[in-house]
């Protein structure tokens, strides 16, 4: 369970840097869940 919910996490950060790169709001909120851990953006 915990590693599907961080899997989902990792898309959706990914999917946010990607598809809606000028919405920052959402990646932070993604990358705050995980402790900026998984932070594509740089």
């Amino acid at each position: 369970m915990k590693m599907t919910l961080l899997g989902m996490v990792t898309a959706m950060t990914v999917w946010s840097c990607s598809k809606a790169s000028g919405q920052g709001s959402i990646t932070m909120v993604v990358s705050g869940s995980v402790h900026g851990q998984l932070d594509p953006c740089g």
